[in-house]
């Protein structure tokens, strides 16, 4: 599993409850932690730790769609996510509201809790610093090498990691044969430009100011939407934990999300130079700080995360899964908000479908069965998440996964481009139609190097 964001820790989630413990999981993260676009920044006070969420404000959720509702539910109740009041919120086009949406936050300051808890409920291994420079085929498994030189066999690779992006991480940075097996039309849409650009500023400040942050949020919500030249979005963090958990930070906590106009801007200089200007209008426009009250005695920490690849604002939408399985044997899938929305419920789909392709795949029967209905996958799923799961996963061969093949399957994938975000309701019908885009024969029986599980 590559990728420690929303869709690889969900996807990780996936395929422990699938295979129960005859597998070994194994994420790859580049960065030096778990989250993603739901990171979370910390800042050491003298007396505590603060947190803030310099990624996505909110946990949102369609809790009419199972695939998101159940993982929500179990974070909730593990005591890591707390509901949130939408009158709290405000109406910011990026986060889908009304129905059945509701939205969490997180009880100790940070949303980046809750993908940890799917990680350690996956009993993943997760490695942090391990940028991936390409994958290979070899001897029947898939060879993974890292930019520092780490290099391992795997028999199965969830891609968790964005479709594209400028001096960011995403998949075709991945080298290697993979790419091959690709189809064309497929990877012209994966490298257009799918996302928005934002920046990210939060601002760790001293005690004596929270009047004035109280006094610009009012007496009780967590954000306000600006949408002036710079700003899109404020968030008050510290009163969001306080409210949610109890416990009353000695710092006010506030995030800035810029617009996509001021993030695209070309200013001729760095990020730094970019904070120093966010945070010069948070200070002396929003918050009403005296002009003779230098930044340095307001800001005890700051950060500012350059989010290149940020909302999805084209996805690519496939007729039957929210992932695009690049080969089956041995499996390898694309997953992540590029099929779907930017969002839990979207990340949660995806990486539920590239489970469940893998899951099947692995099995072998479901290879002579692509015609079958997304809701015999389903039962699959079901029966094995749910139910006897050391039935189904006993049934897998001890020492290597082997497909069965019948029939050809065409390797034209057909994608619909199309703008804004996607219903939940597209994704309801979403299981499988697994492509075969690569087949090989195994050489050997792979005693000279072991093979891992994903």
């Amino acid at each position: 599993d590559l990728g420690a964001g929303c869709t690889g820790s969900c996807a990780a989630f996936h395929l422990r409850r699938l295979f129960g413990d005859h597998v070994s999981i194994h994420v790859w993260e580049w960065s030096r932690g778990v989250g993603g676009r739901m990171t979370s920044t910390r800042h050491e006070s003298v007396s505590e730790t603060l947190r803030a969420d310099t990624g996505a404000s909110m946990i949102s959720a369609d809790m009419s769609h199972e695939d998101s509702a159940t993982l929500i539910e179990a974070i909730v109740q593990a005591g890591i996510l707390h509901l949130v009041d939408p009158k709290l919120l405000s109406r910011t086009p990026l986060r889908p509201s009304g129905g059945s949406w509701q939205h969490f936050a997180g009880v100790g300051g940070g949303l980046n809790a809750a993908l940890k808890h799917l990680l350690e409920q996956a009993n993943a291994n997760t490695c942090f610093e391990r940028r991936v420079a390409a994958i290979d085929l070899e001897r029947g498994a898939w060879k993974v090498r890292s930019y520092q030189g780490q290099a391992e066999l795997f028999d199965a690779v969830v891609i968790a990691v964005e479709a594209c992006g400028d001096g960011t991480d995403h998949v075709h940075q991945i080298k290697g044969g993979w790419q091959r097996l690709v189809d064309p039309e497929c990877d012209k849409h994966l490298r257009a430009e799918l996302y928005d650009h934002r920046f990210g500023v939060a601002l760790f400040l001293a005690q004596e100011y929270t009047e004035h942050c109280d006094l610009f949020f009012g007496p009780s919500v967590f954000e306000l939407e600006i949408d002036d030249d710079m700003t899109h979005l404020m968030q008050y963090q510290s009163r969001k934990t306080a409210t949610i958990s109890g416990q009353q930070s000695s710092s006010p906590i506030i995030v800035a999300h810029c617009t996509v106009a001021f993030s695209n801007r070309d200013l001729g200089f760095g990020k730094n130079r970019r904070l120093e200007l966010i945070t010069n209008r948070i200070i002396y426009q929003y918050l009403r700080v005296p002009g003779n009250v230098e930044v340095s005695r307001v800001v005890l920490g700051s950060k500012v995360i350059n989010w290149r690849t940020c909302e999805i604002v084209k996805p690519l939408l496939r007729p039957h899964a929210a992932c695009l399985p690049v080969s089956l044997d041995p499996p390898l899938v694309l997953a992540g908000d590029y099929f779907t929305q930017s969002n839990f419920t979207g990340c949660a789909t995806s990486a539920k479908d590239a489970a469940v392709s893998v899951f099947t795949a692995v099995r072998g029967e479901s290879m002579g069965d692509l015609d079958r209905p997304a809701g015999d996958l389903r039962a699959d799923y079901n029966r094995a998440a749910g139910g006897d799961i050391d039935a189904v996963a006993s049934d897998l061969p001890a020492r290597r996964w082997i497909a069965k093949r019948a029939g050809n399957v065409p390797s034209t994938e057909q994608i619909a481009l199309e703008h804004g975000v996607t219903p939940a309701s597209r994704f309801d019908s979403a299981s499988q139609d697994v492509h075969k885009q690569g087949r090989w024969r195994r050489k050997g029986d792979g005693k000279d190097e072991q093979s891992k599980g994903c």
